[in-house]
């Protein structure tokens, strides 16, 4: 189910439990493009980024999340964490 975002995330989240992140970030990357408001597809690029240390990609899907909800404290704070202080 390619165009269901709760597969594509649990199938993400699946492999990278299993040590295929890499596969993992390919699934989620390309569901998030189908699916650009999926809040839980973001939360999981960005923690998923974040621990590679992939900052700039981390940071950008953070922004994402922030834009779909402006005043979410959750997508502030990772913004935050993340060393962007403007929350844009």
């Amino acid at each position: 189910a390619p165009d269901d975002p709760r597969h594509s995330y649990v199938y993400g989240i699946a492999l990278h439990s299993a040590g295929h992140t890499d596969r993992a970030l390919r699934v989620l990357e390309r569901a998030v493009k189908k699916h650009p408001g999926d809040r839980p597809i973001l939360q999981a690029l960005v923690a998923m980024h974040r621990d590679r240390g992939a900052q700039d990609k981390a940071l950008r899907y953070a922004k994402q999340l922030v834009a779909l909800e402006p005043d979410d404290p959750t997508a502030q704070r990772l913004l935050a964490e993340l060393g962007d202080q403007t929350g844009r």
